[in-house]
């Protein structure tokens, strides 16, 4: 069997001081969802990095050997990936990553993250159960929709995806990888998310839009209501339709907006979810979320009600 080259190896988490501050939940599945905020209460005030590199190594271990053959870790620079797809497959897919993340942050500009600690695991798994059952531990509702990777923002962010084939895999990565990257937490999930899409689409030459779905269903489905799922981030969760509309929604909105780059970066660093971007809109574009939207799909009441509230982005 080929090996994999020296600088992707197989991880290995020396043990330190810092081994005994890995403490997991307490819950019925044997899933090992650690206790973030537990953990952070140990952070040393020095050595930042060191410590949550060693807590991601540890918990991937532990992830690696849970799901047991053919799973195993391995490390690059950057990455922390859990894979079952062997030592050549999984090289190359961790050595792309490697090569995206540049072109990921070269897209991004000022809006990426400058301070990130630790490397960022990826969870590659093998079918479709196994990656729903571990997202469900990360979602209230019962029900959600489809995906093909969602980046996890909470304690040690992460992004975790099912193997299907590269076709699919590899756009999804630079998708979830955008996420991770992206400087404002923040930031209106519509933001977040059509960022992402046109980032994807930048990258990788995967194209994800296709406005004449948009059009189709203007009127049968968006309409001041289901405006207000979209504002809050419910409908990117949604198991119907109104998942995709979401996306091709938040992808031709920001493509619009993204016309006039500077004022762009300036106007996603001051927008945040508690208002959908509204006092950000009308700040660096002197328009509002109303005029925005009327311009993809004609005239309704498309207001934002603050009363609403915001998800994490996917």
């Amino acid at each position: 069997m080929e090996s994999i080259p020296s600088h992707l190896t197989l991880h290995t988490v020396p043990t330190n001081h810092f081994a005994n501050q890995l403490v997991f939940l307490p819950n019925e599945s044997v899933w090992p969802i650690p206790d973030w905020d537990a953990i952070a209460e140990s952070e040393p005030t020095d050595a930042i990095d060191e410590f949550w590199t060693a807590m991601g190594g540890y918990w991937v271990d532990y992830v690696s050997a849970y799901l047991g053959h053919p799973y195993e870790t391995y490390e690059s620079n950057s990455f922390l990936l859990v894979s079952g797809r062997g030592k050549r497959e999984s090289a190359s897919i961790i050595r792309w990553l490697e090569e995206i993340q540049l072109k990921v942050a070269n897209y991004l500009g000022p809006l990426l993250q400058q301070e990130l600690y630790g490397k960022c695991p990826v969870f590659l798994f093998e079918n479709d159960d196994e990656y729903y059952t571990y997202i469900s531990h990360y979602y209230d509702e019962e029900e959600y929709g489809n995906s093909g990777g969602i980046y996890i923002n909470r304690g040690y962010g992460h992004f975790a995806l099912p193997f299907n084939e590269y076709v699919s895999v590899k756009p999804a990565m630079a998708h979830e990888l955008t996420h991770a990257l992206v400087r404002s937490a923040n930031m209106p999930l519509w933001l977040n998310e059509g960022i992402a899409q046109l980032c994807e689409e930048a990258v990788t030459g995967h194209l994800t839009f296709d406005y004449d779905t948009v059009k189709e269903h203007i009127g049968d489905y968006w309409n001041s209501e289901t405006i207000q799922a979209y504002w809050t981030g419910r409908s990117f969760q949604r198991a119907d339709h109104g998942q995709v509309l979401s996306y091709h929604l938040a992808q031709a909105m920001t493509y619009r907006l993204m016309t006039n780059r500077s004022q762009f970066d300036a106007f996603a660093l001051k927008a945040t979810a508690s208002d959908a971007g509204e006092s950000a809109l009308l700040e660096v574009f002197d328009t509002s979320l109303q005029i925005l939207v009327s311009s993809v799909l004609g005239e309704d009441n498309w207001t934002f009600r603050k009363e609403m509230r915001s998800i994490e982005p996917r």
